[in-house]
């Protein structure tokens, strides 16, 4: 008995060293995973530059944002994105209530098939396609993603993915708009909630 108990305090010590190591690497491992995605989005109080915009005629445009005396809201999305499909009615509802008091830019980081989603799910706002440059600016990825800029180009909020849950909460506070939810699809045509 009394060799069992010699063999097996060095193995107890030695699993709580090798635990306290891997607990330390987990402990930096997280915190590079934060830094990296800390790196990869923009900033609040950030300032922009102009966007350059693809029109669906294919002709360029730029958004100045100091060239309006109200902010700018740019809802960027894909045809493609199953989450942009079903924020839609929040996509109109934001439209609608934002005349007056924000310059919308719904921007498509996919060139395809832009006006045939625009009539397929009701999106009552001509959508841009997002030029390369702008993709790169304003550190583009997963859709949808909303950025409310002011017209001096600083970067109020950068909201990503669809209204739900906080964020439609945090959304219809900000901006002073009322949101109907996202909507259900079926067979890949809206089916209203």
């Amino acid at each position: 008995m009394g060799w069992m108990r010699n063999s097996v305090i060095p193995l107890l010590i030695a699993s709580v060293v090798i635990n306290i190591v891997l607990a330390q690497r987990v402990l930096v491992l997280r915190q590079t995973l934060r830094f990296i995605r800390q790196e990869g989005q923009l900033v609040i109080g950030q300032k922009l530059g102009p966007l350059e915009l693809i029109e669906a005629t294919g002709g360029l445009t730029t958004i100045r944002f100091e060239d309006v005396d109200m902010p700018t809201l740019i809802y960027v999305m894909r045809p493609t994105c199953p989450w942009c499909k079903r924020n839609n009615a929040n996509l109109n509802a934001l439209v609608d209530q934002a005349t007056g008091h924000y310059r919308v830019a719904v921007v498509s980081t996919e060139a395809a098939s832009i006006e045939e989603y625009r009539q397929a799910y009701g999106v009552v706002a001509p959508i841009s396609i997002a030029s390369p440059k702008m993709i790169r600016e304003l550190r583009l990825g997963g859709t949808p993603q909303t950025l409310l800029v002011s017209n001096d180009g600083t970067l109020v909020a950068n909201w990503i993915g669809a209204y739900v849950g906080e964020q439609g909460i945090e959304i219809e506070r900000k901006l002073g708009v009322r949101l109907p939810g996202l909507t259900e699809l079926t067979n890949a045509k809206p089916k209203a909630k």
